[in-house]
């Protein structure tokens, strides 16, 4: 067995591990840096003359995934395995990235890291793993894989990989306490595993009471707001920007803060509505209110803002609390109100996040520290009189819980990545009975010689009460280049449901089913021609994401879906006099 640790070892950004295992290649992860000042990509170069038989994927944050399509083009029929939620919002990220390098290219001339169709391409070549159950797949004979769920956002996995010379398991980003939107994680059934690769982004702290600290940011939100001033919270799309949508409304619903306009900007909306399509990724709560029909990302106070003429009413409007992306300032509508907001004394930010050393956010704390006076945004020097404070909302484990989370497995050697030198160094010291390193970039660690026995040893990593399945898969190109129309329908309903747990497709994926490529022509194909089918008797649209679809008849149908899928309508109700109930 044998690791090369491709980027993400020493720093977070750009996390990417290449392993060897069972004579087999496989990669896990293939992300960006935040800090445009470095080479955004981990060193892919390593990759070079390797036969990589398969990609996996922990979650859908741009660190972790904003480099795959790159990753793609070095291996175009690979097969790239993710969770179900991990899948979908993949789509939603880098639709998100390509604008992004867009808007760059347009205002910076910077040169983006790949065009729309490499894009697609990749997505195509995304396939559904189970969480909670070990299995195999066709491409990896010999090993067998498990996926646990890791807690830090939706979708989010820890991987674990047995075979006959050695195991190891890849925390991932992890977060141990559990949050409102997801619950907490746990480890790969893989207990003395020859390695974890262990991230360490907080591995030198301790986090302050969750609950706490919930409490604390909702009633700065009210004081700022009672103060005379807009409130701005820069959040991650993805996973904090739900989470402080449900603590805003939560401490209003329960008369702890009075009621004020929330608005919300940027690609947190976009997640918000991928969310609603995935309750089973989400914490038990949730899942009932999602599958009752409510909507929990949205109340009485709470308002999705459109466009830049939107936000300009917002500022020169009464105070109110505005929640946007991205949550270290490095651009979308967070930067543009800040850069408007950071020089009235009556407004405030807060920062509830992670904040790269070079990014606006980290300068902006500077302030507060009173290490500076000035903040540099969108291309200008504005000085700071705004309130700034932070709050640790974290959905990464602090170092106790790694070091728990380590304990739990008992490896024999541990890789600390994903954290800077005083992170990675703090966690050393908390791991105790086993091999602690400190891997950089670049760095290739190789398997300990085998011993006698050590096949038998190794087999035992995989609990014999779990018998490993094979992954199910679809058939591609059944439509033998026949366009798709009304009357096939059918006919791709019955083939979809060969994968019963497979409860929501996008129409990309139905394109790749049908046509065998999923091009921006035939996800139109298939779009055009279920825009036609009002019955909806084997697909029905969901409003969250206008490209996906929840098939019928499937095992994991709740009597919930049914009002979720009422959601957006109109119903006609005929009532008669004498009639206890009405008639749809």
């Amino acid at each position: 067995m044998q690791v090369i640790f491709v980027g993400g070892a020493s720093g977070v950004g750009a996390s990417c591990l290449a392993i060897q295992i069972a004579d087999q290649w496989i990669v896990v992860d293939a992300g960006v840096r935040v800090d445009r000042k470095q080479d955004p990509l981990p060193d892919l170069a390593l990759l070079e003359g390797k036969d990589v038989r398969a990609v996996f994927v922990t979650h859908a944050h741009a660190d972790h995934i904003g480099a795959l399509p790159l990753l793609h083009q070095a291996f175009p029929t690979v097969p790239i395995f993710a969770s179900r939620g991990t899948a979908l919002l993949m789509g939603v990220m880098l639709a998100d990235a390509l604008k992004v390098m867009t808007k760059r290219a347009v205002e910076e001339m910077e040169l983006p890291l790949y065009p729309e169709n490499l894009v697609t391409g990749m997505l195509a070549q995304v396939r559904p793993l189970p969480v909670g159950e070990p299995f195999t797949v066709p491409q990896l004979p010999g090993v067998t894989i498990h996926a646990s769920r890791a807690g830090h956002i939706a979708g989010a996995v820890s991987l674990g990989f047995a075979a006959p010379d050695g195991s190891l398991v890849v925390s991932g980003d992890i977060s141990i306490t559990p949050q409102r939107t997801v619950v907490g994680a746990v480890p790969p059934p893989l207990e003395r595993c020859d390695l974890l690769v262990l991230e360490s982004t907080y591995g030198s702290r301790l986090h302050p009471n969750r609950q706490g600290e919930e409490q604390r940011l909702a009633q700065a939100v009210a004081d700022g707001i009672a103060n005379g001033g807009h409130v701005l919270v820069p959040a991650f799309g993805l996973g904090r920007g739900q989470e402080l949508l449900l603590i805003l409304q939560a401490a209003q619903e329960k008369g702890q803060i009075p009621d004020f306009p929330i608005y919300v900007d940027g690609l947190v909306r976009r997640v918000c509505d991928t969310y609603l399509l995935l309750p089973e990724t989400l914490s038990p709560r949730l899942q009932r209110q999602i599958r009752k029909g409510y909507l929990p990302f949205s109340g009485p106070n709470v308002t999705f803002v459109r466009d830049e003429r939107d936000r300009e009413r917002i500022l020169a409007g009464p105070p109110a609390c505005i929640v946007s992306s991205s949550g270290m300032l490095t651009g979308g509508p967070s930067a543009w109100y800040a850069a408007r907001l950071v020089s009235q004394a009556n407004a405030s930010i807060l920062i509830t996040g992670y904040q790269d050393e070079e990014s606006p956010g980290k300068r902006l704390l500077d302030v507060a520290e009173h290490k500076r006076d000035t903040l540099e945004i969108g291309g200008m020097s504005v000085p700071v009189h705004c309130q700034v404070a932070k709050y640790s909302l974290s959905a990464h484990a602090d170092g106790a819980e790694l070091a728990g989370y380590a304990a739990a497995l008992h490896p024999r050697r541990v890789a600390l990545v994903h954290g800077d030198d005083e992170a990675r160094a703090g966690l050393r010291t908390l791991l105790t009975e086993t091999d602690v390193l400190l891997p950089r970039d670049g760095m290739t660690l190789e398997a300990e010689e085998k011993r006698a026995g050590r096949h038998a040893r190794s087999s035992a990593h995989t609990p014999s009460t779990a018998p490993a399945q094979t992954l199910d898969s679809l058939p591609t190109g059944i439509g033998a280049g026949v366009p798709f129309d009304y009357q096939h329908v059918e006919q791709l309903w019955r083939v979809v449901r060969q994968v019963p747990t497979l409860r929501i497709v996008t129409a990309r994926e139905l394109a790749l089913i049908w046509y065998g490529e999923a091009t921006e022509e035939t996800t139109e194909s298939i779009l055009d021609t279920f825009a036609q089918d009002y019955e909806q008797r084997y697909f029905i649209q969901q409003h969250a994401l206008e490209e996906a679809y929840r098939v019928r008849g499937q095992y994991e149908e709740t009597p919930g879906d049914f009002l979720s899928d009422l959601v957006g309508s109109v119903l006609l109700l005929l009532v008669s006099q004498e009639s206890a109930k009405p008639v749809f």
